[in-house]
């Protein structure tokens, strides 16, 4: 699942409580990852990746996290970059990391934590939100957003809004 759909603004802001398919749920959070807290176990999340380039650092990084019980289970035709039980093992650097890019995710984590951690960013990202959306709804149609505050579903990471109904006369 793709927690926050850039294209068309819809985001989940809570992912989906666990199905009871026994399938775990892989979640591509590269754009909204460190701006809201995660059910990792609430919603059975196996795997969750998200590039850093978003919220967290430097273009050329992708942040992994992947449950344990998941590990040791690749095919054996996967590449090793792509098998993660081979990059714990080898603690990370099976293949050459960009140091600089992980030096500051490091200094963002550490950002994160001092300022409160996902819940202040998550305050964060709903007072951002509602500025944004509330502009858009508040410009007696000069600003128009496909996506109705009625769904739920507005996207707190990024608005795709049409000026004067889209109209570019």
């Amino acid at each position: 699942v793709c927690s926050n759909e850039t294209v068309n603004g819809l985001e989940l802001h809570r992912l989906l409580p666990h199905l009871d398919c026994g399938v775990p749920l892989v979640v591509d959070a590269s754009s909204d990852f460190t701006s809201k807290p995660i059910a990792w176990r609430k919603s059975n999340v196996g795997l969750l990746f998200a590039c850093a380039s978003k919220n967290i650092g430097h273009p050329g990084i992708t942040m992994v996290v992947v449950r344990r019980d998941l590990l040791g289970k690749a095919n054996p035709f996967t590449p090793g970059v792509f098998n993660y039980e081979t990059n714990i093992l080898a603690d990370n650097v099976w293949n050459t990391i960009p140091t600089f890019n992980v030096d500051v995710v490091g200094i963002m984590m550490e950002w994160i934590m001092e300022e409160g951690g996902m819940a202040s960013m998550e305050r964060r990202s709903i007072v951002k939100a509602d500025l944004m959306y509330n502009t858009i709804d508040g410009s007696d149609g000069f600003f128009s957003t496909p996506v109705k505050k009625e769904s739920g579903y507005r996207s707190r990471m990024n608005a795709p809004f049409c000026v004067a109904g889209g109209d570019e006369t």
